[in-house]
């Protein structure tokens, strides 16, 4: 774990009830702000890969957070899910009885090999210095065929977020959470999951 991955599970604790009320609010109106827009259109993505899949298919959710994603989407499927902040995994269970939750870091998944038809790693990598080993356990837990599911962060996007996130994690700003995070090419993630 890179030196700014402990602050960012930190956080993440922290902002466990806040991203529950999140949800919530996301059951209420997908429309509501750029969160929740933001959540039906990933949906409608993974969906879009899921959908596919059959009935009974093994499903992970790697920073599974409140459990609200896999909650949604992971029904017709044998859940399971990981997070290491253990205030999120409090709130996953509640939401997503007889699953099997695991606190763990993306770097060191604690599901055999090969057992996995499909894993979800959403939100995550922005925070991790060197993704790699989280993609080399998603690869190792996958069967023949399997499915992962990442999104990254984009280092050129019109919201300037990227740059705010770099002048907020160094300086105290009002307002925003103090966080280092990561953003990446089109190019750079392509040679990533290549290797």
């Amino acid at each position: 774990m890179d030196n700014d991955q402990p602050r960012a599970v930190t956080v993440h604790r922290e902002q466990s009830g806040l991203f529950e009320t999140r949800y919530e609010q996301f059951e209420r109106d997908p429309f509501f702000d750029s969160f929740t827009y933001s959540r039906r259109k990933l949906e409608q993505v993974l969906d879009s890969y899921l959908g596919p899949l059959p009935d009974g298919a093994r499903m992970l959710d790697v920073g599974c957070g409140t459990g609200d994603l896999l909650r949604r989407l992971g029904r017709r499927f044998v859940p399971a899910g990981c997070d290491p902040a253990e205030e999120m995994l409090e709130r996953a269970r509640a939401a997503n009885p007889g699953a099997d939750l695991r606190i763990a870091a993306a770097e060191a998944l604690p599901f055999d090999d090969r057992s996995l038809d499909v894993a979800l790693l959403i939100e995550v990598v922005r925070y991790l210095d060197d993704p790699r080993p989280a993609l080399r356990e998603l690869a190792r837990v996958l069967r023949p065929g399997g499915i992962a599911l990442v999104t990254f962060a984009p280092r050129l996007a019109t919201t300037a977020y990227p740059l705010v996130n770099a002048v907020s994690s160094r300086v105290r700003v009002p307002g925003l959470t103090r966080v280092r995070q990561h953003f990446h090419t089109a190019r750079g993630v392509e040679r990533l999951l290549d290797e």
